[in-house]
């Protein structure tokens, strides 16, 4: 029979569940409990409720109660502030991976924090029949009396795609990792864990905060030796230079990097590596050196199958053929890489590519296909709080309006592209600021201040 004494042997995992559902709260959360002793499962209910404070709901799936996401949406009133338990899942197969996998929006629209008791054959299952809810959800808790937990959760978050559907979930994981950081006793899971944080950091655009936490990290894996870490970390710092257009250091920590994974025969990291370092020598202008290294990146990627790695490298390649006037060549490419982007689920890929391909209609001439493609572009990086994506794609379509005579919109779109440039300590920013300066020089200096002043007024109401 199970009691409270139980407990004990699942404490810490019962600790971090409870943590993540009180850092969830308002954000919402669909979390996988793994548990095959329904006993046991009431015991943990109970338990989880107690500590937290929140109410609960359950929910009781059955054959003809299959379709959660449903169920969900209708109930919405009466699990307000709520921990949702969902028991019975079992009896909604297979009907429920569907249900699951497409119309996992609704989870998200909801904001709700979910608790999904499952046996564990069910994990599989849904990795399987329900991939793209898969990557949606949270975290997987393993609960068991007798065998060690075959998913310890840092490890099982680490694994998580960093894909993100919007700023609110973005900070929720920053809020969550912070949160357990501090239960974290191993050194390696903490490099990892502040390496993690310090990406997302990244994806904000807050350079200093990702620096400092990729520092902490570094420190770390040098004390352990873990060379496979220190390779990851110089990475991830170069990434931050190479957005500052500080080149030289970023190519510094990139072939310190690259060293080290070749050293490990490290493929992946290779390939990202060369990747990487190739967009250096294309934003330099030296385009033959850029080529080659990007295909060298893209022959690895295809032997190891890694579609978010061929997608990448597809859309710089195909900027490569767009500076060069190979429109047809790079909209194929473009196309190519977009496909797998959404197929993914890569929101930030996706915003990307349709600005690239955005700027190729405005080459074109073509200005609504492009301006409606920068729309959809800017309308996801605002989703993702993706401020670099932002700016970028504001500014391009300024140029784009000051292409067609629409001086006011190209002005606010150059103003508000300069100001989110300026905060990011971004290189770009002086190509923002000489489309101002050459405005001004088109319109003259009192139609200029015109503009600008109503500009202004505008942004302050």
């Amino acid at each position: 029979m199970i009691d409270a004494n139980d407990l004990l042997d699942i404490e810490s995992e019962l600790g971090r569940i409870v943590t993540e559902l009180e850092v969830s709260k308002g954000t919402g959360d669909v979390i996988i409990a793994v548990c095959n002793d329904f006993s046991l499962r009431k015991l943990i209910t109970d338990e989880i409720v107690g500590r937290t404070g929140y109410s609960r709901y359950d929910i009781h799936l059955d054959e003809k109660n299959k379709n959660l996401p449903r169920i969900l949406s209708e109930e919405k009133g009466e699990i307000l502030d709520s921990i949702v338990f969902v028991h019975g899942i079992e009896k909604a197969e297979p009907e429920i991976y569907r249900y699951l996998n497409f119309q996992r929006d609704i989870f998200y629209k909801l904001k709700q924090r979910v608790v999904l008791w499952c046996y564990a054959g069910f994990v599989g299952n849904l990795l399987k029949y329900a991939a793209d809810f898969w990557r949606f959800k949270g975290n997987t808790y393993e609960f068991d009396l007798k065998v060690e937990r075959k998913l310890p959760v840092v490890q099982h978050m680490l694994s998580k795609d960093i894909h993100y559907r919007d700023i609110d979930e973005l900070n929720s994981r920053i809020k969550i990792f912070k949160y357990l950081l501090k239960e974290i006793t191993s050194d390696k899971e903490k490099a990892d864990m502040l390496r993690k944080i310090g990406m997302f950091y990244y994806l904000k655009g807050e350079y200093d905060s990702a620096l400092h936490k990729y520092n902490q990290s570094l420190e770390i894996v040098k004390l352990l030796g873990d060379q496979h870490g220190i390779a990851k970390t110089f990475y991830d710092l170069a990434m931050i230079h190479q957005d500052k257009g500080e080149y030289d250091t970023a190519l510094n920590l990139y072939n310190q990097s690259l060293e080290i994974e070749k050293s490990l025969d490290d493929q992946q990291g290779i390939a990202s590596t060369l990747h990487n370092i190739a967009t250096i020598h294309q934003d330099k202008g030296e385009y033959d050196t850029a080529l080659n290294l990007y295909n060298q990146s893209l022959e690895i990627e295809k032997s190891l199958d890694d579609q978010q790695g061929i997608a990448s490298t597809l859309h710089n390649i195909a900027l490569f053929h767009k500076n060069k006037g190979e429109h047809d060549i790079a909209l194929d490419l473009y196309s190519q890489s977009l496909e797998i982007e959404k197929s993914l689920d890569d929101q930030r890929g996706i915003a990307y590519t349709f600005h690239n391909i955005a700027m190729i209609y405005q080459d074109k001439g073509e200005y609504d296909t492009a301006l409606n493609l920068y729309n959809q572009s800017l309308e996801i990086t605002k989703t993702l709080g993706d401020q670099i994506g932002i700016a970028s794609t504001t500014e391009q379509i300024g140029t784009l309006h000051s292409s067609t005579k629409r001086y006011k919109e190209a002005l606010k779109n150059f103003m508000a592209a300069a100001e989110i440039f300026e905060n990011l300590d971004s290189p770009y920013l002086q190509t923002t600021l000489n489309d101002i300066d050459a405005m001004k020089q088109e319109l003259g200096e009192k139609r200029f201040k015109r503009y600008q002043k109503e500009i202004e007024s505008l942004h302050l109401a």
